[in-house]
């Protein structure tokens, strides 16, 4: 009999710790997709080092504009120098080809995806753009909205040296994946001056009906926005004037 309650006892104390050990043990899956979390969030192993490389890929690499190439610096591998060249003219076009919106998007067709830079682009695409991008355009639609870039490498980073960034469509109602982006420069315009800045917050605001004149310019870097945020990587790219009508007549909005 005693053998028996002995045993009773012991099967029931055995019993007891598993629980209690099962308790506390946290299940191997959930413990592994913790240290796969950290691992994910973790820095490099060489963080100082890592930083430093990313500092000095978008670091100011030119004291002024002047100073600055036309095929920019600093950007580290992210740097397109062909593209920047194009973003830089600043050469103010002769009799622009009159187009509307839905004319430039028929006019300006995509290219193959090539990656984000233009060293990529097959032979006839190469061939393509220099016929394209050497034909001065004039584009009548509607501001749909704007916002100032941050500092690029076309501009050498130079704080205050940045693009503006315009959406521009067939009817004021149309949204950004159906829209161009038409961009002024800070090499043709100060982009930092309060009446640039006011023009641009006006343009914005009411929507204007405008005409924009510069040259067509395709830009391989974003092609994660197509029909997103823009209808083609086609650009007008520099503009060098934005004009609206006034008393039936157009003229610049730029004093």
């Amino acid at each position: 009999m005693k053998c028996r309650v002995a045993f009773i006892l012991c099967v029931a104390a055995l019993s007891l710790a598993a629980c209690c050990n099962q308790a506390v043990k946290p299940e191997p899956k959930v413990a592994e997709m913790k240290a796969e979390a950290i691992s994910a969030t973790a820095a490099p192993a060489n963080d100082t080092a890592f930083s430093a490389t990313i500092d000095a890929a978008s670091k100011q690499c030119a004291t002024s504009l002047a100073d600055c190439p036309d095929e920019g610096c600093g950007g580290g591998t992210m740097r397109d120098p062909l593209t920047n060249a194009q973003k830089n003219r600043t050469t103010v076009p002769n009799d622009p080809v009159e187009l509307t919106v839905g004319q430039f998007k028929q006019q300006f067709k995509e290219l193959t995806d090539i990656g984000k830079k233009r060293v990529n682009l097959s032979t006839q695409d190469q061939r393509t753009l220099e016929t394209d991008e050497a034909i001065a355009v004039q584009v009548d639609g509607f501001v749909l909205d704007d916002t100032p870039e941050e500092p690029e490498s076309c501009a050498c980073y130079i704080d205050g040296a940045t693009d503006y960034h315009i959406w521009l469509a067939s009817t004021r109602t149309a949204k950004k994946p159906a829209a161009i982006v038409v961009e002024i420069t800070p090499r043709i315009f100060d982009t930092q001056s309060k009446a640039v800045v006011d023009v641009m917050k006006r343009l914005q605001k009411d929507q204007v009906h405008v005409r924009v004149v510069g040259w067509p310019m395709f830009d391989p870097l974003h092609p994660e926005q197509l029909g997103k945020t823009r209808f083609t990587r086609w650009e007008v790219h520099p503009v060098v004037d934005i004009q609206e009508k006034v008393n039936g007549a157009w003229q610049s909005v730029f004093p």
